[in-house]
């Protein structure tokens, strides 16, 4: 059977994800749509890096405040964003990284919008990374995918672009081509995920983090026990992603 025409789907692509490093002495930035998103899509590589060199690590920039998140009844929305972005703040902490932004947006409204878009380029001009982290285009969530939509306009108007981009999975929603071992620092990004208390009742939030990450390392040369899954390409193909779901890019 042919592979489909999609772009997504390339037909060189390999059967079984390449094993990959964290990216060793790169500025890596990331962009999240909510609180969370980072840690679960890519909290072990942001340790690694972190733990090799901790100015490889740069910067997260958070596009909402998650507040529509399973909101405590007994919360206000003002105090209910407040607690998202401390949990987001001490998860920060525990992956070895402080440095982070809030855009504000609306939860479960994001747009690439031009607040958004603009938003997303003062960020990149800020922190100029060489590796920038955002969830793919195709992920179910539509303001993942608004996150991704946001972050090709911005890199349209981005000088220098970052020398790659590494799509991360919130959830298992796409062919990866590479994956990260996190042996080393799983028990780094549990402690991340529950940090996130408002989102981990019974522990759902790091039994989801530690599930994906076991499902990664299925496929992975022998004596992996956990890892994480990206969809690795250079800014000119992220474009032609985008265009393929049907956006229009410059």
């Amino acid at each position: 059977m042919s592979a489909p025409s999609h772009p997504w789907f390339r037909a060189d692509q390999a059967p079984f994800p390449r094993p990959e490093r964290p990216p060793a002495g790169k500025r890596l930035v990331v962009l999240a749509a909510h609180p969370d998103d980072d840690v679960l899509g890519c909290g072990g590589t942001l340790a690694a890096a972190a733990l090799a060199n901790a100015s490889t690590f740069a910067a997260v920039l958070y596009l909402t405040d998650g507040e529509k998140g399973k909101p405590d009844p007994d919360l206000g929305e003002e105090e209910i964003r407040a607690r998202r972005r401390e949990e987001a703040r001490r998860a920060l902490v525990v992956l070895g990284a402080t440095r982070h932004e809030w855009a504000g947006f609306p939860d479960t409204q994001l747009e690439a919008g031009s607040a958004e878009v603009e938003a997303v380029r003062r960020f990149l001009a800020a922190h100029r990374p060489d590796v920038l982290l955002v969830p793919g285009p195709f992920d179910p969530h539509p303001d993942h995918r608004a996150t991704a939509h946001a972050a090709a306009l911005a890199l349209a108007k981005t000088n220098p672009l970052p020398a790659a981009i590494w799509l991360y999975e919130v959830q298992p929603c796409f062919p990866v081509d590479a994956i990260v071992r996190i042996d080393d620092t799983i028990e780094i990004k549990e402690r991340a995920l529950a940090a996130h208390e408002s989102q981990n009742d019974d522990g759902r939030l790091v039994r989801a983090g530690l599930g994906m990450a076991a499902s990664r390392a299925l496929y992975a040369p022998a004596g992996w026990g956990a890892a994480e899954g990206f969809r690795t390409c250079s800014p000119a193909v992220f474009t032609t992603y985008c265009a393929a779901a049907g956006w229009k890019i410059g």
